[in-house]
């Protein structure tokens, strides 16, 4: 029997990664606990109640230094043993019937299980379903890489399920242009799709994510924006059946990424604007301008975003055709 690996990275103990160790216990398969701290010591782990588990294994927190993400994640992936993998946070969880009805022993190597998740918030509650991506409950790889170009998927840490051979095959994590690993999971994520040959869908919600009042936008406003996307396109692009997929699609690797930053603005307008973000004026100013000056995102779509400001400030002037042209456009 295929073994999983549920591998949790942490920084800092809180109060969550109890919650985190005991929902993997849900999990009915074959498998390994592995708790990696990328810290420099263990101590205040220590008051954990499965410290002393012996299903549970602890390493790293011998560190130097504290690693960046990627390299604690390739750190704790080379220290687990099963065939299968799955990351976990340590403020998130794993729900019931995660994996049900799937034997990793009847899945091929390039076979990938992603998770449903629900948004809860810091007190366990729920706050949102996730969107469904499919109704179907399986397709080919292809046919899901096709909803990760047009964002129906939701890229985060514990989106797949997914053999230690495909990783081996599409290469390790890396941290690329935004310098806290933002869309690390993304491009991991879209190689995985671009070599898999199917993809077995979840429909109901087998995965908590905890969603707090600080995480809010990522602060994307930087002048070199489009440097970063440069680095994240060429690493996608770097493999092969991506680059071939893209290059059909799109048409050049300018449009995808010209494609990606008009997403980006759009997840982070739309952060700023989220009420449970609570933010002021004055950062949303910052974006808009920034995006206007900097982000190669195409003359074409800056205006239209700016008239789309303009909808929301003085949305009764904007007749009701012309509203629906610019949502339609900004998607």
């Amino acid at each position: 029997m295929d073994t999983l690996s549920i591998i949790i990275p942490t920084v800092r103990y809180s109060e969550y990664i109890d919650l985190a160790i005991e929902s993997c216990f849900k999990v009915k398969h074959k498998k390994e606990i592995i708790v990696n701290i990328n810290n420099t010591s263990v101590k205040e782990y220590e008051q954990s109640r499965y410290w002393l588990n012996n299903e549970v294994n602890w390493s790293g927190g011998d560190y130097t230094d504290i690693l960046p993400m990627n390299q604690s994640i390739n750190s704790a992936i080379t220290k687990s043993s099963g065939e299968w993998l799955f990351l976990l946070s340590d403020d998130d969880m794993i729900g019931d019937g995660f994996l049900s009805g799937r034997e990793l022993s009847e899945m091929s190597k390039d076979h990938l299980y992603m998770t449903h998740l629900e948004v809860i918030d810091e007190d366990g509650k729920a706050k949102r379903g996730g969107e469904l991506v499919s109704q179907r409950d399986e397709m080919t790889g292809r046919e899901a890489l096709e909803l990760f170009y047009q964002t129906k998927i939701h890229n985060h840490l514990s989106l797949f399920t997914f053999s230690r051979s495909l990783l081996l095959k599409v290469g390790s994590f890396e941290i690329l242009g935004y310098p806290n690993g933002y869309y690390m999971d993304t491009v991991m994520h879209g190689k995985l799709l671009a070599n898999s040959s199917k993809v077995f869908i979840e429909h109901s919600p087998v995965f908590f994510r905890r969603e707090s009042r600080f995480q809010g936008s990522a602060k994307f406003y930087f002048d070199s924006v489009n440097d970063y996307f440069d680095e994240i396109v060429n690493s996608l692009m770097s493999d092969e059946r991506f680059y071939s997929a893209t290059i059909e699609k799109y048409g050049s690797r300018y449009n995808f990424k010209k494609k990606m930053l008009r997403d980006r603005f759009k997840s982070e307008w739309s952060k700023l604007n989220n009420s449970t973000y609570n933010t002021a004026l004055k950062p949303k100013f910052i974006l808009f301008y920034k995006h206007l000056i900097y982000w190669d995102t195409g003359f074409d779509f800056k205006m239209i975003s700016f008239l789309y400001v303009l909808l929301f400030r003085y949305k009764s002037l904007i007749p009701k055709k012309f509203k629906q042209k610019i949502k339609s456009f900004l998607g």
